[in-house]
């Protein structure tokens, strides 16, 4: 219980780190985002570029997470009680729980940039 109890604390501190990420990297990138909904790019296309990169991020993150774990949780293995460490079930689980929270993580905060008029935004109000 006390094992859950931690994974799931551990697991809302993640996703509450990947969403403020997320949302850093697009805070950065909205005066390029209304730049090219001005030059004519529709929604559908700045939403797949965004996407694209930000699941780039991700899929790195989760490609070295998915590298280092079996390494770093090495000592707590004498703890996990009819569970292998290499279970690929939880590691398939895992990565697409973080995917998907980073799918979230992305469009929450890119739905409010798309709202706003990219004209006060390049104007710098």
């Amino acid at each position: 219980m006390l094992f859950l109890t931690l994974a799931t604390i551990g697991s809302l501190i993640a996703v509450v780190g990947l969403f403020s990420v997320m949302t850093f990297i697009l805070l950065l990138k909205v005066k390029e985002l209304a730049l090219r909904r001005v030059l004519g790019a529709t929604d559908k296309e700045v939403i797949q570029l965004v996407l694209g990169e930000m699941m780039k991020i991700a899929g790195v993150g989760v490609g070295i997470g998915i590298v280092l774990a079996p390494v770093l949780l090495q000592p707590i293995d004498p703890f996990l009680f009819e569970v292998n460490l290499f279970d690929l079930a939880t590691y398939g689980l895992v990565t697409i729980g973080l995917l998907g929270a980073s799918i979230l993580a992305t469009l929450m905060p890119f739905r409010s940039a798309l709202i706003i008029n990219p004209a006060k935004i390049l104007r710098g109000d």
